[in-house]
């Protein structure tokens, strides 16, 4: 891995934090009543912090 940053979900497993977001925002509009197509290669992420926005 070039250039990232690992944390641990809940089962201690360490994932890169790019997949990470893109998981969290895959459950939000999966866990939606209505059926959503989301691809995952979008560029939005949940932080808005600038030193966060460079690591990602």
């Amino acid at each position: 891995m070039i250039g990232g940053c690992l944390m641990t979900n809940l089962s201690r497993n360490l994932v890169h934090l790019r997949w990470l977001l893109k998981l969290v925002s895959l459950f939000i509009f999966t866990s939606l009543s209505e059926p959503l197509i989301y691809i995952l290669t979008h560029n939005e992420t949940l932080y808005k912090d600038l030193v966060i926005q460079a690591v990602i």
